[in-house]
């Protein structure tokens, strides 16, 4: 029998919690589409998927984030008190603050077992832009340029619009293994997220 995931998002104000809420993350739709079948403690750490909810938080607010089993649910005080991250209100120049850039080259496709554990699938990565110098940066689908459309692009020479994004996770992160990098952290999960295909 499989066990049920829930993700739990709590809201405080002023140090006392305010909201909570419980999604059965089998059938969580709010979030960006293209994060949404992947496991729930993976995809908390996109920032895509924290950018969804902190669009949510007012000034003043924080929210937390977990994901737990039906088995492991605990009271409300104890999922209050429990290491989560955390997440903070936008301010309302931080996207205009992101640097957008212009990348050009040959897309490739390179698919993975996103539900078997292994280094392709802590990465998250399966589109990459080979540029004319050979070097190439890994790409990731959004809200904008989807999954599908990347797709159809494949092994074609394009023009993008792209923001860069680390998907590296923190100290704070529930992931209990990852791929170790030269440092001794968490092996760098770093890319564009892809905004607009040029003509």
């Amino acid at each position: 029998m499989v066990e049920i995931i829930f993700l739990v998002y709590l809201v405080f104000s002023s140090g006392n919690l305010d909201q909570a809420h419980y999604y059965a993350w089998h059938t969580y739709d709010a979030g960006p589409k293209f994060l949404v079948n992947r496991p729930c403690e993976e995809t908390i750490q996109d920032p895509a998927f924290q950018l969804h909810l902190r669009k949510s938080l007012k000034p003043g607010q924080r929210g937390k984030i977990l994901c737990r089993s039906a088995s492991e649910m605990d009271s409300l005080q104890k999922l209050a008190e429990s290491p989560a991250l955390e997440l903070l209100p936008l301010k309302e120049d931080t996207l205009a603050e992101q640097k957008i850039v212009m990348l050009e080259g040959k897309l490739v496709h390179r698919p993975y077992d996103s539900g078997r554990k292994s280094q392709q699938s802590y990465m998250g990565q399966e589109f990459f832009l080979v540029k004319d110098n050979g070097k190439e940066v890994a790409l990731y689908p959004t809200a904008k340029v989807s999954r599908d459309m990347l797709l159809k692009q494949k092994n074609k020479k394009i023009r993008i619009q792209a923001r860069f994004v680390d998907r590296t996770p923190g100290e704070d992160s529930p992931i209990s293994s990852f791929p170790v990098g030269p440092d001794g952290g968490p092996m760098k999960r770093t890319g564009y997220e892809v905004l607009k295909l040029q003509p």
